[in-house]
């Protein structure tokens, strides 16, 4: 398995292989995206799937400039250009928004089947399941990120109280080790982390803006303190989990599967 500290370098350099004269790989795939399949995301799904939406970010920061380049970091959503595996086709309606019509699916289709001619499984890799592997629970404890369990609403609420199962997509078990153990899920590590492109090379950055936005009142959350000492145990950990990363001393690749049979002695 490719080494995770090399995750950010393999991309920028896969975006730049290719020979004097030669159409960049991916390039057919990304007009396909721009023309096709951007239009469809920005109009269905970047209200709740971006950086201050209620749904996991996977469109990355606020506005369409790394749509393309956050999803191609999202092994999950594209299912490693398989249709079939691809959530952005096997989600299904959801959370009251409308669902892809015929054409539409067409259109997702046509495009992953085209990035599909071009994927390198070797040169490319799931962000977030890196990330996953980057994560420990001394620099959970160190970070204090059990406490957001504890943070308060205006109304005299405390996180745990509502997500201790991940209500409304979002995990905070009172338990501090269960909650850790959430935050390594598929759909737990999207609580606190997203993948965004802002910067040209993906990487997974704290999920401040919907924090934030749901701090402010955003679908009809309870009112709660922004930029508090919450937000510092996240940064913490953000940072100590990418000094992880960068050492090379993360464990491979992969999410918890909550439903798998403890390991043997």
């Amino acid at each position: 398995m490719r080494s995770v500290t090399s995750i950010g370098v393999v991309i920028l350099l896969a975006s730049c292989a290719g020979q004097i004269g030669e159409p960049e790989p991916g390039a057919a795939g990304k007009a396909t995206f721009s023309s096709n399949v951007a239009p469809l995301l920005r109009s269905q799904c970047a209200a709740c799937h971006e950086a201050n939406g209620a749904g996991p970010a996977f469109l990355g920061s606020d506005g369409g400039g790394d749509d393309y380049s956050a999803l191609l970091a999202n092994a999950r959503v594209v299912g490693g250009f398989v249709p079939a595996n691809a959530l952005l086709l096997t989600k299904g309606p959801h959370a009251g928004a409308s669902w892809w019509t015929g054409d539409q699916i067409t259109k997702i289709t046509d495009w992953l089947e085209e990035e599909a001619q071009d994927f390198d499984p070797s040169a490319t890799m799931d962000l977030m399941a890196a990330w996953a592997g980057c994560m420990t629970i001394e620099n959970w404890n160190d970070s204090k990120m059990g406490l957001w369990a504890q943070k308060q609403t205006d109304q005299g609420a405390a996180c745990g109280g509502c997500h201790a199962d991940g209500e409304y997509g979002f995990h905070a078990n009172p338990t501090t080790t269960l909650m850790f153990d959430q935050q390594r899920t598929a759909n737990g590590i999207a609580s606190f982390f997203q993948v965004s492109a802002a910067n040209e090379v993906p990487e997974v950055v704290p999920s401040f803006d919907k924090l934030r936005s749901k701090c402010s009142g955003a679908n009809l959350h309870p009112g709660c303190a922004v930029d508090d000492q919450y937000v510092e145990y996240l940064n913490r950990f953000h940072q100590l989990t990418r000094a992880m990363l960068a050492s090379g001393l993360c464990a491979p690749a992969g999410y918890l599967d909550p439903t798998a049979p403890p390991a043997g002695p």
